[in-house]
């Protein structure tokens, strides 16, 4: 099969939506309906840091509205708290919760467990190659300011937990 292009969007087209499909049920199992995938997405930005509205809203590509009502599920749930900054009481700013961290931790180690088991069967060498064109796919589609974390840093909250 020749890599063209083309056959490249077709594939990641074709393939992305099943990975998402894997992952939105392995969360949905773990943790029943009771979290959805834009609310676990949300909490997984806000283990990167702190952010306002504004900034999620743009980083899953909805409207504030849309962003607000998440983040409220999240808030209501004791996951998300809302702090005002500094001497200016309309930034807010959202963070995770001491319980919000726990649950982001164990869920995302839950969904880390599955995918892992799923991909063991591949070879040595398909794997790397997997790797590798991931890799590529960030680099060609990361946001502008959003900086990928380094090897060393995943590695190290993975033995963390």
């Amino acid at each position: 099969m020749k890599a063209t292009p083309d056959k490249c969007a077709d594939l990641i087209l074709e393939i992305t939506p099943l990975v998402m499909r894997a992952v939105r049920t392995e969360v949905a199992q773990y943790v029943g309906s009771g979290t959805t995938l834009p609310q676990f997405r949300v909490l997984s930005h806000l283990n990167r840091g702190d952010r306002c509205l504004s900034d999620l809203a743009a980083r899953q590509h909805v409207s504030l509205a849309t962003m607000s009502k998440i983040v409220t599920g999240l808030v209501d749930r004791g996951y998300v708290e809302r702090a005002a900054e500094g001497n200016d009481r309309r930034y807010i700013t959202l963070r995770l919760t001491f319980n919000g961290q726990r649950f982001f931790d164990k869920t995302n180690a839950h969904t880390h467990q599955k995918i892992m088991t799923r991909v063991e069967s591949l070879s040595s060498e398909q794997r790397q190659r997997i790797v590798a064109g991931l890799q590529a796919l960030e680099s060609v589609f990361a946001e502008k300011g959003h900086h990928r974390r380094d090897e060393a840093t995943l590695h190290s909250k993975r033995k963390s937990k």
